[in-house]
């Protein structure tokens, strides 16, 4: 599934350029390429959008991978396959270096869903691409309300968590309309309802015209799940390199693998169980009204991009929307279990508080039950911190 609906600037030529002491100018030509700019919310810079600049010196010595890989997260909303340690981070400062260049009214942002993967981004951006720090600012919940607005409203270039950028979108403190370039890191996050997955149309649906690259070493474990982060990013094309590549073997250090096998917990089990009799009963009303063909196996292997694959065939089966919201009650609920059984008691507990704020239909009735309450308390006593 390839979609490219966003900016797309004219397209790279192979030819070579000249070179100053730090970058590398690589010329555009879009008769060759043929991919049309789109105009959207933030006007282009004619002075500089004639060329893109890539960097090269003794410090960053050019890699024919990044070099290639840069062209096409320019070009098009990519996914980026690299192993940890090839140069993910360069890849995505040289984007985000190139849409500062070319839109001086936009915002260039930076999603981590961690502070230190956020932190080794800024360093980036600083030390290989030369972004000014004056233009830069780090945004967290830390930073207050108030204090927020006026930092989206004055700087250009962004660092933040996806939980943040949403938030400020949501609540009109972030201007979404001025994004021009977005650049998610931890990309296979984005399935299911994690932040990551809300942002693309959060933007879409403001009027922006943008790029988005999404960066992961571990794309996805097979075909189905790989599919799932492309739908949701709306990714046109994919750029994937192994260890084995001949322009990246010659990179990788002799390093040992172990593979450490962790029983999970007993109290997850039990905790999983019990919330599996959730899922059962949005999925059974489902069921009991011909809404879900698409899912008459083992509820317990159920996914989120399964859910949303039914309602989507029930719509256009149908044209009925009366069971949307038992539909979101269901991935709502699915989420939150692989939430649990993959990041612990803890992460699954923050889901819940996220969603409870805006819970709708048999979801609010589902929290808002003694049972669930009881499994709430429940997770919380096994978290060890019963306040949380």
């Amino acid at each position: 599934s390839a979609r490219n609906n966003h900016n797309a600037q004219p397209a790279t030529t192979a030819s070579n350029s000249t070179t100053n002491n730090r970058q590398l100018r690589l010329s555009l030509s879009a008769k060759k390429h043929q991919l049309p700019y789109i105009q959207g919310p933030v006007p282009l810079c004619t002075a500089t959008s004639h060329n893109w600049i890539y960097p090269t010196d003794d410090k960053y010595p050019e890699r024919t991978y990044q070099l290639e890989m840069s062209e096409s997260a320019i070009l098009n909303n990519t996914l980026c396959s690299l192993p940890t340690g090839l140069g993910k981070t360069l890849i995505a400062a040289v984007v985000m270096y190139n849409y500062y260049r070319w839109f001086p009214q936009g915002k260039v942002i930076f999603c981590a869903p961690t502070r230190p993967l956020v932190t080794q981004q800024i360093q980036a951006c600083y030390n290989i691409m030369g972004i000014p720090e004056r233009h830069t600012a780090e945004i967290s919940g830390r930073v207050p309300n108030t204090s927020r607005k006026k930092i989206w409203d004055t700087k250009r270039v962004f660092f933040c968590t996806p939980q943040t950028l949403v938030k400020d979108i949501e609540e009109d403190r972030c201007d979404a309309s001025k994004i021009v370039c977005v650049v998610v890191d931890e990309a296979h996050r984005a399935t299911g309802m994690h932040t990551f997955a809300l942002l693309p149309n959060m933007i879409e649906e403001a009027g922006a015209k943008f790029r988005l690259l999404a960066l992961s070493a571990t794309p996805g474990t097979d075909i189905k799940s790989i599919q799932a982060v492309v739908e949701t990013l709306k990714i046109s094309k994919i750029e994937a390199r192994t260890e084995d590549d001949p322009n990246v073997k010659r990179y990788i250090h002799n390093r040992e693998e172990e593979v450490i096998s962790v029983k999970q917990p007993d109290v997850i089990k039990i905790l999983d169980k019990k919330l599996l009799e959730f899922v059962r009963q949005p999925l059974e009303i489902l069921r009991s009204v011909n809404a879900a063909s698409r899912l008459m196996g083992d509820s317990a292997n159920l996914s989120p991009f399964a859910v949303m694959k039914a309602q989507e065939e029930y719509v256009n089966r149908t044209g009925d929307q009366r069971m949307y919201h038992t539909f979101q009650a269901l991935r709502t609920l699915v989420d939150i279990r692989i939430n649990l059984k993959n990041h612990g008691i803890q992460y699954a507990l923050q889901n819940i508080a996220r969603k409870e704020m805006d819970a709708r239909g048999p979801l609010r009735t589902t929290f808002h039950s003694n049972e669930f309450k009881a499994l709430k308390a429940e997770m919380q006593a096994a978290a060890g911190d019963p306040t949380e």
